[in-house]
């Protein structure tokens, strides 16, 4: 039998259960959270900044710059730059907290050659779907990845 979830109630669950350091091996004092497509910031308003560095891409510039303007007030040590997913290579993160779009086509030379990737108009690799991607790239930029996606996606 299907459970329906509330976005809302589903994501502060997945970001409360990512950011407590359960999950993450080793003994740390402050964890390490990337979003590579951040949006409004949603899941990392559960985040702590006396516990939490925090990181968050996205493509809407002037979005981002609000969040991160409000983040910085909350008194968290952060790095927000506003760019696609495609054209970042992230590694050493703790946690990847993603809600990333879904099914949008990118086509760029510089996407990183994933599973998800096919052939493009740049060649090999150069092709991918925005979930697909985004899901592969933060399987390789963290220890721990939390991410929804709809369940036709599997």
């Amino acid at each position: 039998m299907a459970r329906a979830w509330r976005p809302g109630a589903v994501s502060e669950m997945l970001a409360r259960a990512a950011m407590d350091g359960a999950i993450v091996k080793g003994n740390r004092s402050i964890f390490s959270i990337i979003d590579n497509s951040v949006g409004s910031g949603r899941l990392l308003q559960f985040a702590e900044p006396e516990k939490h560095h925090l990181t968050g891409i996205d493509v809407d510039e002037s979005l981002l710059v609000d969040v991160g303007q409000v983040v910085e007030e909350a008194g968290f040590n952060c790095n927000f730059e506003s760019c696609g997913m495609e054209e970042i290579s992230p590694h050493g993160f703790d946690v990847a907290l993603i809600n990333p779009p879904f099914s949008v086509h990118i086509e760029s030379p510089l996407l990183s050659p994933y599973p998800c990737t096919s052939y493009g108009k740049f060649g090999p690799n150069t092709a991918t779907v925005s979930h697909a991607y985004a899901l592969a790239q933060a399987i390789d930029a963290a220890e721990v990845v939390v991410a929804l996606l709809p369940t036709s996606w599997r």
